[in-house]
């Protein structure tokens, strides 16, 4: 019986050619055929290589002597690199002189419900760029334009054209063989792309296939009705529906319509599948839409002057908008904040919006939490009045948008203001984070990118999706309730879980999360990281008297909250050894930059060292206002 990880079909070895660089006669070509064995498996291209060179005579080609690489139409292959992320059976590479340009290594680390947080060893040394997961299945782009996909495979979405599930990365070779992919997003059950000329490819769930198939062509645009699907700028899968921007400013929404999700024009209906017609519009004054988000049942579009506007459902207040009524016509949302939108994001019934000052906000709840993920409070309905502020009062669009089903009946008892578990929700926005870089947002959890390269995750969390360890869980919740964690409250992942290298993206769906790395550049950031993972009450003073020398942000930041974690331990007098306090006092340039003289150098350690946590947190709120340090008050 093959080994079920095998990438290629069961029974069937990879089989490929390999030419020699040129216009080489079939007889200089190379037919390899590659066992089901455990080594070649995980075969880097670089094994190959040198098996290849051991087969060509001195003289005749002159790569046994000299350096040789592999590589494809698509460009070189790195002798580091997996072979088959490049290689699909039946495939044609060459034989080139030189070595293979060095390319960007990144990391693919996946975490919850299929193991702890990991590197995805099938992957290393590769570029990868992207990575999108559906409820139980992952797609990864990597640079060359090529997608990769495993996991579930029930309803075709990995789009081999069959439906076995998948256990390892395994190329999508129909599409591998068309087009280079510029953009991937999944669906819980279904795969779309963006290819580099801007044609959309779909497969999988409620899509025309389950092989990739060029969406403008199929049955469900009619067979080219429209120009859905090409010259794609901007790609949102929801639940059950789908939409794309056009470079020309067109918005194009398809699929099941039950809560107005893709919008209603004359002669559309609430409920069916729907296939794409006229574009949606929007009042011209907002500009062209540029931005674009799909949930379980309701759509999100942000325009290029940082207005949004949401429709569909908003039975948990996904929209921001102060009813759980559905909206059927686009409707202007977030008027009222100062800053403007710069990215959003949609799942399940929750929506992120994060704003140009750095702060996100969340609207909705997560699904499976058990527990309200969002802060919803009982009050008077379309008021747009609620504690502290906190009820968003939703603006009408130049559509005049309406409200349509849910008759807020269950709003009668209880007192404004007091908790509840029921459906009469006033739809709040929760701050859940101020130097918010990007996000990822699931069905049941999400995650945030800081600025200080921490991730920060909250929501559902039986697998640890969201905190990727119990290490990370909040120190305040209790182990019993940590199945589910706050956004009030957030999990940290630090730097050192991912072996210290940069998060630069990440994707969350079903019970699992990914985030792709890169090595950090500098000596620096290496060194400075490396301290952050040795802060604790016996070195917190002394780093932090460094962090305050060389300018560094971050570890001044895991000082102080070290510092508001174990104040008495810190503050207790006893300095580690060699600690440079004394001389840091001394400095006349240091000491003219604090108000008033400089101290008694009679006072204690523990005087100098309050003084020196006062100036950590002047500096950090003058250059990281973002940072949002703890303030317990001890």
């Amino acid at each position: 019986v093959p080994h079920p990880c095998w990438p290629y079909p069961p029974g069937h070895p990879m089989r490929f050619t390999i030419a020699l660089d040129g216009d080489a006669p079939s007889a200089k070509l190379f037919r390899i055929s590659l066992p089901r064995s455990p080594k070649w498996r995980s075969a880097r291209a670089g094994e190959i290589l040198e098996l290849i060179r051991q087969r060509v005579r001195a003289g005749e080609s002159g790569t046994s002597d000299g350096s040789a690489h592999l590589a494809t139409p698509r460009g070189p292959i790195g002798n580091h690199e997996p072979l088959y992320a490049h290689v699909a059976s039946g495939s044609r590479i060459t034989l080139r002189h030189g070595d293979a340009p060095a390319g960007e290594q990144r990391s693919l680390w996946l975490w919850g419900v299929r193991g702890p947080l990991a590197r995805m060893p099938h992957l290393s040394g590769l570029d990868v760029r992207q990575v999108s997961l559906g409820d139980n299945f992952v797609a990864a782009l990597t640079g060359v334009g090529i997608v990769l996909a495993w996991g579930a495979n029930d309803f075709g979405q990995l789009g081999t054209g069959d439906e076995r599930a998948v256990s390892r990365p395994r190329i999508v070779k129909d599409l591998a063989e068309l087009v280079a992919v510029e953009y991937v997003c999944c669906g819980p059950a279904y795969t779309a792309v963006v290819a580099a000329d801007g044609d959309l490819y779909t497969w999988g769930r409620n899509q025309p296939s389950n092989l990739p198939t060029r969406f403008v062509d199929t049955w469900v645009n009619r067979f080219g009705a429209t120009t859905c699907g090409t010259a794609v700028r901007a790609l949102a899968c929801g639940g059950s529906h789908m939409g794309v921007i056009s470079e020309s400013g067109e918005l194009f929404l398809w699929g099941y319509n039950e809560d107005a999700q893709i919008g209603i024009h004359a002669h559309r209906e609430l409920v069916g599948l729907q296939k794409p017609s006229i574009p949606l519009s929007l009042p011209p004054e907002v500009g062209a839409p540029v931005h674009l988000a799909c949930g379980a049942a309701h759509t999100l579009v942000m325009t290029a002057t940082g207005a949004l506007f949401a429709w569909g459902s908003n039975k948990h207040g996904q929209l921001g908008l102060p009813t759980w009524t559905t909206r059927v016509a686009p409707t202007r949302v977030l008027s009222d904040e100062s800053t403007s939108v710069v990215d959003v994001f949609a799942a399940g019934h929750a929506s992120i919006v994060r704003l140009s000052d750095g702060r996100a906000l969340l609207l909705g709840e997560l699904e499976g939490a058990g527990t309200s993920s969002s802060l919803r409070v009982r009050g008077p309905m379309d008021t747009g009045e609620g504690p502290q502020g906190g009820v968003l009062a939703g603006q009408e669009g130049a559509h005049g948008a309406e409200d349509t089903g849910g008759d807020g009946s269950d709003s009668d008892d209880g007192a404004e203001g007091t908790p509840f578990t029921g459906r009469e929700l006033i739809a709040t926005r929760v701050p859940i984070g101020d130097a918010v870089a990007t996000a990822a947002l699931g069905s049941s959890h999400a995650l945030l990118l800081c600025s200080d390269q921490s991730v920060r995750g909250f929501g559902y969390n039986a697998y640890h999706q969201a905190s990727a360890g119990p290490e990370n869980c909040p120190l305040g919740l209790e182990p019993a309730k940590r199945s589910f964690i706050p956004p009030q409250l957030p999990a940290v992942i630090r730097p050192h879980n991912f072996a210290w290298e940069e998060v630069i993206s990440m994707s969350a769906g079903g019970g699992q999360s990914a985030a792709i790395t890169r090595e950090r550049g500098s000596l620096r950031e290496l060194c400075e990281t490396e301290l952050i993972q040795h802060v604790s009450p016996d070195t917190c003073v002394l780093f932090m008297d460094a962090a305050l020398r060389t300018h560094s942000l971050g570890l001044l930041r895991e000082c102080v909250e070290c510092a508001d974690l174990h104040p008495y331990a810190i503050l207790r007098g006893h300095l580690p050894e060699g600690c440079s306090l004394q001389g840091w006092w001394r400095d006349e340039s240091r000491a003219a930059s604090l108000r008033g003289p400089p101290p008694d150098p009679r006072r204690s350690a523990v005087d100098y060292t309050r003084e020196i946590l006062e100036e950590a947190r002047s500096i950090l709120a003058a250059r990281a206002p973002g940072i949002g340090l703890r303030h317990t008050g001890r």
